[in-house]
């Protein structure tokens, strides 16, 4: 984890273009794309591995959604940092992310949104949720 001084970012989509929009994002910040999955369990599995500093996840995904994901990811490694990002962002969602321990919960159809939530990281160790 960090062990450069660079952010390792997870990112966890199951649109190839969403990913990479993503990914060209998180490397405008100067951080690494340390994996990429497809879906919520593949992220599960791969967690271990890689050990990231940061996970962006998509919500709506076939085999195990994003709040499921966030779910195990954060019982195997409880310090991990989530961003949910998600084309249905409703009061609800945000709620049962924020319950579970997810920091921010974003938007994909405003990537200032993802911006806004990476550049808190930036400047914090362990953004407020929003």
């Amino acid at each position: 984890m960090e062990t450069s001084g660079v952010m390792r970012v997870f990112v966890v989509d199951d649109n190839e273009l969403a990913r990479h929009l993503v990914k060209d994002l998180v490397r405008r910040q100067g951080w690494e794309v340390c994996a990429e999955a497809r879906d919520g369990q593949e992220a599960v599995e791969m967690m271990q591995a890689h050990r990231p500093d940061l996970v962006i996840l998509d919500f709506l995904m076939p085999v195990k959604d994003g709040l499921q994901a966030a779910r195990e990811i954060l019982t195997m490694q409880p310090t991990a940092r989530i961003i949910l990002n998600t084309l249905y962002l409703t009061e609800q969602l945000r709620a049962s992310a924020q319950e579970i321990g997810v920091k921010s919960v974003t938007t994909k159809s405003d990537l200032r949104s993802l911006q806004d939530a990476l550049n808190a990281l930036l400047n914090g160790p362990d953004p407020a949720p929003n």
